[in-house]
């Protein structure tokens, strides 16, 4: 199997929880590779497949989707990651949204549960402006990092600077992604 494989550096280590292909549970990540499979792709153990393909250590964020679309960019000392692909949705592996949000800013492990939460509601909510009836698809998934984790409970919602902030930037780049899916 061929694959496209984009690497991003996230420039230090990021303490991160993910829904994503790799890591497991809490983990220091410092990159994302995004492997880009094949619409058709099917596999039920795609990372020992990918694993033996492509060159991984321990510390990297790991993503697959058949997307063609992606966005790397930084913001405020946060860095966003974002590929999208979802025509026909639900039936092969190129319909997938994944986001990622690196933060410098010391979160909680609370601070980062609420940030995924904001990065799913923002991802519903353009969903649903731009005309879809779907809050995502079957095999979607998020990551959320901080530079530091800290034992003080941190709150990062839509109620506060750091959760608006990254609420608007997702909704921003998922209308930007959408519009390029559907052009």
């Amino acid at each position: 199997m061929s694959y496209t494989v984009r690497t991003f550096d996230l420039k230090s280590n990021f303490f991160t929880i993910t829904s994503g292909l790799y890591p497991l549970g809490l983990a220091k990540v410092n990159k994302i590779i995004s492997v880009i499979v094949p619409e058709y792709y099917s596999n039920p153990d795609p990372l020992s497949e990918i694993k033996k393909a492509i060159n991984m250590d321990n510390f990297t964020l790991l993503f697959i989707t058949a997307a063609k679309h992606h966005l790397f960019f930084e913001d405020n000392d946060k860095m966003y990651f974002i590929s999208l692909g979802i025509k026909n949705t639900g039936k092969h592996a190129g319909h997938t949204i994944n986001i990622a949000v690196f933060i410098e800013e010391p979160l909680s492990f609370n601070g980062l549960i609420e940030l995924i939460k904001v990065i799913t509601e923002a991802k519903c909510g353009a969903l649903m402006d731009f005309g879809l009836k779907i809050t995502g698809t079957v095999t979607d998934g998020v990551a959320v990092g901080t530079s530091a984790l800290v034992e003080k409970i941190t709150f990062a919602g839509t109620a506060t600077p750091i959760g608006a902030e990254i609420g608007k930037n997702v909704y921003r780049a998922v209308m930007e992604l959408l519009k390029k899916e559907f052009s």
